[in-house]
């Protein structure tokens, strides 16, 4: 069976710590790879070939939009998912525009968020089997 690919590219390593304790808490043994900027990021994903990314929106080195883009053109099959410090529309709705699924506050990481994340390592997980893995459609999710 294989097991769900996850890159967390975040700045701050509080928040790559919190994100990682979040992945973990889904018992579901997902694979958890962590950058803290674009360049490592873009690098890592090139490696390891992610099913889900979450991208600080304030990243150095390559910025979180340009991120998105070539990882939209180079490994499109990966959801990419943008995580905003304070959710201002302007940001939401440029990385909606660079091909993110969905955009998410960081105040938002609590029990909702973490249904969502599982609900996503369930049906990676149960599609396994499959020769591509497809996650299902986010950009239902509004959080706030």
């Amino acid at each position: 069976m294989a097991r769900l690919r996850i890159l967390v590219a975040e700045s701050n390593p509080d928040v790559r710590e919190t994100m990682r304790q979040v992945v973990e808490a889904t018992g579901t043994g997902a694979s958890l790879s962590l950058a803290a900027n674009g360049q490592d990021a873009l690098n890592l994903a090139l490696n390891i070939r992610p099913h889900l990314t979450m991208i600080d929106m304030n990243l150095r080195q390559i910025d979180a939009l340009s991120l998105i883009r070539h990882l939209r053109r180079r490994l499109p099959e990966t959801r990419n998912m943008v995580l905003l410090t304070d959710d201002n529309k302007e940001y939401r709705s440029a990385a909606i525009e660079a091909g993110a699924c969905a955009v998410v506050a960081k105040a938002a990481l609590n029990e909702d968020w973490m249904s969502m994340i599982i609900c996503l390592l369930q049906d990676c997980q149960e599609s396994s089997d499959r020769t591509q893995v497809k996650l299902p459609e986010i950009d239902q999710y509004e959080l706030r």
